[in-house]
């Protein structure tokens, strides 16, 4: 319950900084990271597209993606913890409209976002995307 209230506040403070990044470039998501006082790393994933991200007290990380021009192409939410997955979808479920077992919308700032819990490499991952209309 501990990590959930951790999420809650980390994602809670997420929105009110508008911290999903859609739309914005690598120099725009660091400056807000840094400025709100979180310590990022910053590499590379491919040739040609290179990654931040925002460990949350240990348990979670958010990692964003860009491509060669530095646009934002991919974001995540991970958990690090055991059991994570299910606090994740738990608040999901509260807070969010649920679309599916795996996926649900958020309606913020003008923008629409559509959050899906998907296997990647073994492991699950929260993708966060805008929704196209």
């Amino acid at each position: 319950m501990k990590y959930l209230i951790i999420l809650f506040f980390s994602i809670n403070s997420m929105y009110a900084q508008d911290l999903w990044f859609c739309g914005n470039t690598k120099l725009e998501v660091k400056k807000a990271l840094t400025e709100n006082k979180k310590e990022i790393t910053e590499g590379s994933v491919t040739d040609s597209t290179t990654r931040i991200s925002w460990e949350i007290m240990g348990d979670f990380q958010m990692i964003w993606v860009f491509d060669s021009k530095n646009s934002l192409i991919f974001q995540t939410l991970y958990t690090l913890k055991e059991n994570g997955n299910n606090e994740i979808v738990k608040f999901f479920n509260q807070k969010f409209v649920i679309i599916s077992a795996t996926k649900w919308r958020n309606y913020n700032s003008g923008i629409i976002y559509e959050i899906e819990l998907q296997e990647l490499v073994g492991n699950f991952i929260f993708s966060i995307k805008p929704v196209i209309l």
